[in-house]
């Protein structure tokens, strides 16, 4: 059992969308459990939020039976409610009152984004300490993952108003367990998709080695703009696609050190994730978007400072052996290494990606301003013809711009998706484990 570090009334928590709150009148006082983060914890528990987490719960008191001439003995009890909506008191089943908001607001308003936001833009190399997947309650075996990933200078925020809809669902809560990815978004979508494709095997290896648990085998990804493709890249088979996009050589033929190549290696070719099961994909630059090639924009790419290993690498390649670049990388000013770079669509990486199948159903979100023009619009990034994909189980157009993780249809329709996702699933059995804390399966 988890030492909190503090206990917050749920009502003190300021929330920005208020409006969304998933809460309810009953017994008790909802609370925010938090607990700080340390290197040690995060050692002993993977996927525990780098800036702390904060769970909900509902504190209760309990009043034993009375006796004459001796005190009436009460227990304060601190329930689940992320899982238990009732409890047994005094013997009688009560409903509790519950914010199961708060705690995602307290987690993802954090003013520790804002600052991962910024610098993982721009000194990508300073956060990687910082990235990877983290969760948003303690994993349970038999529920499925669902993997939230931002696009580019953002950061998990974006899907607040998104875990709340799935929060507010009882078949969903019971069903699904909320994680999302953070990385830093000035590297090249290839490496950042290696980052999201080690942790997702890394998950796998800490929470359910033997490769049985249900939930874990139905896993979705859901991605944002630049997000979506890191979350494509987890669902395809590389082939050599992807190598012969960058180089003309093969990989014993890099000058770099064996360090470097592997890494280089590993972001080039890959296996899909078999346990991804659906790809959510929400105002995806699937060809690419023009505001990478402006002229403001690419100012800002040279702002851009590469991770030493990609800036070593990127010299030794062309101090040595210039020619086994691809020529058309030759067309960029940072020889399209750099995220901004890699979304242009002259980027030789789209004609890649677009010749690897996707093999799970997938489903896109297009945003188009509120015009209605479809398949001429645009959400003010992404134009409809770089965010349509043919063979889409789904496409649902959004009334509104590119950031619309937030608004109510996007969240309606992530709920949706993820409702048909359940059904094609096997129901989770009753009697989760959890490994994250060390606590019943009623009280924290």
């Amino acid at each position: 059992m988890w030492r909190w570090d503090a206990i917050e009334p749920a009502r003190n928590v300021r929330s920005i969308h208020a409006e969304k709150r998933v809460a309810r009148d009953g017994v008790g006082l909802p609370v925010v459990l938090q607990l700080g983060y340390s290197d040690a914890l995060g050692a002993r528990y993977f996927a525990l939020p780098q800036n702390g987490i904060s769970l909900p719960a509902t504190a209760v008191l309990d009043f034993g039976p009375r006796r004459p001439g001796r005190l009436r003995e009460v227990e304060l009890r601190l329930i689940n409610t992320r899982d238990f909506e009732t409890a047994r008191l005094q013997g009688k089943t009560v409903a509790l009152a519950t914010d199961l908001s708060a705690p995602i607001e307290k987690q993802l308003q954090d003013r520790y984004f804002f600052g991962l936001r910024i610098a993982g833009l721009f000194d990508p190399g300073s956060n990687l300490r910082r990235a990877g997947i983290f969760a948003t309650e303690p994993y349970a075996s038999e529920k499925i993952p669902v993997v939230f990933v931002h696009g580019l200078y953002s950061d998990p925020h974006i899907w607040q108003n998104a875990l709340n809809g799935v929060l507010a669902d009882p078949e969903l809560r019971r069903n699904y367990q909320l994680w999302y990815f953070v990385y830093p978004t000035g590297l090249p979508v290839q490496a950042s998709a290696r980052r999201l494709r080690a942790q997702l095997v890394e998950a796998r290896r800490r929470f359910d080695p033997k490769g049985k648990d249900p939930g874990m085998n139905r896993m979705v990804l859901i991605g944002h703009s630049m997000g979506g493709l890191v979350a494509r890249m987890q669902a395809i088979n590389s082939g050599d696609a992807f190598w012969h996009s960058i180089f003309t050589k093969a990989p014993a033929e890099l000058p770099v050190s064996v360090p470097d190549r592997q890494v280089i290696v590993e972001s080039l070719y890959f296996p899909r994730v078999p346990w991804v099961r659906r790809v959510v994909f929400a105002a995806s630059p699937h060809r690419g978007s023009e505001i990478a090639d402006l002229g403001l924009i690419q100012l800002v790419v040279r702002l851009i400072k590469l991770p030493f290993n990609i800036a070593r690498a990127t010299q030794q390649i062309l101090a040595l052996s210039p020619e086994i670049l691809n020529p058309e990388l030759r067309k960029f000013r940072g020889l399209g290494i750099r995220s901004v770079e890699t979304l242009s669509p002259r980027h030789p990486y789209f004609a890649a990606l677009a010749a690897r199948p996707i093999e799970v159903p997938f489903h896109s979100i297009i945003g188009d301003r509120g015009r209605g023009d479809s398949p001429g619009s645009s959400d003010g990034a992404v134009p409809y013809r770089s965010s349509h994909l043919d063979g889409a189980q789904s496409e649902k157009i959004i009334p509104g711009p590119h950031s619309l993780t937030a608004r109510p249809d996007t969240v309606e329709e992530i709920v949706r998706i993820l409702r048909l996702h359940l059904r094609a699933s096997t129901p989770p059995r009753r009697g989760q484990k959890r490994q994250f804390v060390r606590a019943s399966e009623e009280q924290l």
